[in-house]
């Protein structure tokens, strides 16, 4: 699947357009086991036209990285359960 958002970072005075594409594992609960939910996915990041995708997963700044991995892992999923 395959979607694509904007995010105004908190850290930084940016706002980024992250296409992502992933693969979803779900399976509904039962009376023995609870549902799960899981995914695999990859990433564009840009500002513009300009790809900052491998910019911002070398850089040493965590805190961004931190941010945009929680944000895409939100984004996954409420776009699993809700689209």
């Amino acid at each position: 699947m395959y979607f694509t958002f904007e995010h105004e970072a908190s850290i930084i005075p940016i706002t980024l357009t992250i296409r992502v594409e992933y693969v979803p594992y779900y399976r509904e609960a039962d009376y023995d086991n609870p549902s799960e939910f899981d995914f695999t996915y990859i990433y564009e990041m840009y500002c513009g036209d300009l790809n900052l995708t491998e910019c911002i997963d070398k850089s040493s700044y965590t805190k961004l990285q931190d941010e945009l991995e929680t944000v895409m892992r939100q984004a996954i999923t409420d776009h699993f359960f809700n689209h």
